[in-house]
């Protein structure tokens, strides 16, 4: 698995410096908002539904109740297709708008976006059943790995062709849908018995609606924290330029290859967390946290080395000026350091409690309105570089909130079984 992440790692890497030094940093600032705001549209079709069947599908599985899960999914599945499909119809209408607020210059680019919200939303919904299913490997190719290879192959191909951003997103909507058809094709392979689900339609509508209304915490906490990590790029678009994005983008990419090699090891935890959290066994619980924390910060310190001191070489390597983006790079690498230091605090609370998730919601809608505030003032003071501080700075406070919230929180349930 871990392998798998590096690949597609080093593959959106490979596709950023591709983008950057065929077509400038204005086409890739371009392209990373679009992407920004195609992801934004995702998660509020999900609903935190991606997170929310974490706990659910890995106890249906452990327990080997497979007519229920045979449902379960295939309700799951029926739902998100047709909330995503309206939420694709509304960004194709609003697309104008959206470019226009940004100032992006091309007029189809969000018309072929809102194709990939479908697309995005497919893919990162089958890479969650499997991670359910303790199927590491295959969950972190489908939400890192094979979506970008075929992508890299349709740039390869169509080198000539592709002039801008929307021709960019077009092959980026193509290997998205091909990936994420692919995935459900193999989930109702694994999971579904159809004949089942053909006698139980009542059942299926009445366990989506329930379960789309349990996801609301999750939502909420989730849509905070993605929020907090894609305002720095729509901000920058706002109020700087599309060349500005696109450098900030190339070190922002480099510093989330850190959170990509923390995900394997918190992939591999957060199954067992939600089985020792359903048993009430806590204090494996707490053993899986720790031994996930140190081996995830031990990994991020031996990288965060060459990159500080080889970070101007680094990134001048995509293009002339990229070189500009070091302190941005610098910064988001120490907010990774105390992310890796957290350990899956985040995995922990979505499958503790609803108590906690509540919590989690609270914390990341105050921590989103703090960070809005840091960019607003930052950004026209410092440039990119106070993009990367309010960022960092918010992403900081998340963790560390919701890290200690969580230990008082499972020493406060432990007590109450002694």
């Amino acid at each position: 698995m871990f392998f798998i992440k590096m690949i597609g790692a080093l593959t959106q890497l490979g596709i950023t410096y591709f983008i950057s030094s065929n077509l400038g940093a204005k086409a890739l600032g371009a392209y990373g908002i679009a992407l920004t705001v195609i992801a934004m549209v995702s998660l509020v079709a999900r609903y935190g539904t991606d997170k929310n069947i974490l706990k659910e599908i890995s106890v249906l599985i452990k327990k080997k109740k497979s007519s229920q899960l045979s449902t379960f999914l295939f309700s799951y599945i029926t739902f998100l297709i047709l909330i995503t499909f309206i939420f694709s119809v509304a960004l194709f209408l609003l697309g104008p708008f959206v470019n226009n607020f940004f100032n992006i210059g091309d007029a189809e680019i969000f018309k072929i976006g809102a194709f990939a919200v479908f697309s995005t939303s497919i893919v990162t919904a089958v890479s969650a059943i499997y991670l359910c299913d303790e199927k590491y490997a295959l969950s972190s190719g489908y939400q890192f790995t094979f979506h970008q290879i075929i992508l890299s192959l349709i740039l390869v191909s169509f080198i000539s062709s592709i002039n801008n951003a929307t021709h960019l997103l077009a092959a980026y909507f193509v290997s998205s849908f091909l990936v994420g058809i692919w995935g459900v094709l193999d989930v109702c392979r694994r999971y579904i018995n159809f004949q089942r689900v053909h006698k139980d339609l009542k059942e299926i509508f009445t366990t989506s609606l329930s379960f789309f209304q349990r996801s609301g915490n999750l939502f909420r906490a989730n849509a905070s924290g993605m929020m907090t990590g894609w305002l720095d790029i729509l901000l920058i678009g706002y109020f700087l330029d599309a060349a500005s994005v696109g450098i900030y983008l190339v070190a922002q990419r480099i510093s989330h290859g850190i959170s990509m090699i923390l995900t394997p090891i918190n992939s591999y935890a957060t199954p067992l967390i939600a089985q020792y959290s359903e048993s009430r066994n806590f204090s494996e619980m707490l053993k899986v946290m720790s031994l996930a924390r140190k081996m995830g910060a031990t990994v991020v310190i031996f990288i965060l080395a060459p990159i500080f001191i080889f970070g101007d070489m680094i990134l001048s390597f995509f293009g002339e000026g990229f070189e500009l983006g070091y302190w941005v790079l610098v910064i988001l690498c120490l907010a990774q350091l105390v992310n890796s230091i957290a350990g899956p605090t985040v995995q922990q609370i979505s499958v503790f409690d609803s108590e906690s998730q509540i919590k989690y919601a609270s914390i990341m809608q105050w921590c989103l309105f703090i960070c809005i505030i840091l960019h607003i003032f930052l950004i026209p003071l410092l440039g990119i570089n106070g993009a990367a501080i309010a960022t960092s700075l918010s992403s900081i406070m998340s963790v560390s909130l919701s890290f200690f919230y969580m230990q008082k929180r499972v020493s406060s349930a432990i007590n109450k079984l002694n």
